[in-house]
């Protein structure tokens, strides 16, 4: 966990902060950030958010990497509020059967929808 928290440093996204990487048999072999991309087709005036999970799924597919069995691991720094994969990076770990997921849990005192008092 101590390596997606360096990892979720590194993001500009200042709204929601938070690094993953993914670990199999020992070893990290691909990490991510969330961050703001510039859409390829639509220019600069039109970004994607790509999610932390996400950005780890995609830079190991571009190594080459079989993820099966693999865990992930998600920080959140304290700006954030998230507790849990969207369901579009769920389905991004089930596609590429990543076996167990562990997300941090810090800084829930106003709970997950700040609703809590």
């Amino acid at each position: 966990m101590k390596a997606a928290k360096e990892v979720a440093a590194g993001s500009k996204v200042w709204e929601f902060k938070l690094g993953a990487i993914i670990v199999l048999k020992g070893k990290v072999v691909a990490s991510g950030v969330n961050e703001y991309r510039t859409h390829p087709k639509f220019g600069s005036g039109y970004h994607n958010r790509l999610h932390a999970e996400g950005g780890a799924i995609y830079n190991s597919v571009r190594q080459g990497i079989d993820l099966e069995g693999a865990t992930l691991y998600v920080y959140r720094l304290p700006t954030g509020r998230t507790a849990k994969p969207c369901l579009s990076c769920e389905q991004m770990l089930r596609d590429h059967k990543i076996r167990r997921v562990v997300f941090s849990a810090i800084g829930y005192e106003h709970g997950i929808d700040g609703s809590a008092t």
